[in-house]
């Protein structure tokens, strides 16, 4: 079984902002062009990308892992 997380880190210091793992029944949505955000049961997440093409990087590899993920 893969897992499979999501760490995000502040631009400036590097700093660790969001440690989350993706697991069944994870939603996801790409809520601007920038900024993307998915649901587990307990919680909403979003993460706001310097560019659009991070943001369009990041949103396909979300597909492919959700799809994973999902079976």
């Amino acid at each position: 079984t893969q897992i499979y997380r999501i760490v995000g880190r502040q631009i400036q210091d590097h700093e660790v902002v969001l440690n989350h793992s993706i697991s069944k029944g994870t939603k996801y949505n790409q809520a601007t062009p920038t900024f993307h955000q998915w649901r587990d049961q307990s919680c909403v997440y979003g993460l706001n990308f310097a560019s659009k093409i991070d943001a369009q990087e990041f949103g396909a590899s979300m597909m492919k892992i959700l799809d994973s993920v999902n079976g």
